[in-house]
């Protein structure tokens, strides 16, 4: 569960172009062996953003892949913030269920 929940969080920060506990999504681009997972990983996570709805897949790539807070985001996307922790839980949810089938 822990692990599935680091992998979530840092495919949202590289989808998002953001920073992660582990680097920065130019620094792994610069790395040639991790451009190509790198990569992959993008083109997975936007895949599974896709399945899920779009007021989900939006909340989770603020609150993950820029660290915005759930009323930085209820602020921006005009939604109170019991809404904006809403979408992030069936999100996360969904997105868990998707990569571990």
């Amino acid at each position: 569960m822990a692990r599935m929940r680091v992998f979530i969080v840092l495919a949202l920060a590289i989808a998002a172009g953001g920073t992660f506990a582990f680097g920065t999504y130019r620094y792994m681009q610069s790395v040639p062996a991790r451009a190509a997972e790198v990569s992959e990983l993008r083109a997975e996570l936007g895949a599974q953003l896709a399945e899920i709805s779009p007021a989900q897949a939006k909340v989770l790539v603020l609150k993950h892949g820029f660290d915005f807070s759930f009323e930085e985001i209820a602020g921006a996307e005009g939604m109170p913030v019991g809404t904006a922790k809403c979408h992030a839980h069936r999100g996360r949810n969904g997105l868990r269920e998707r990569l571990s089938a």
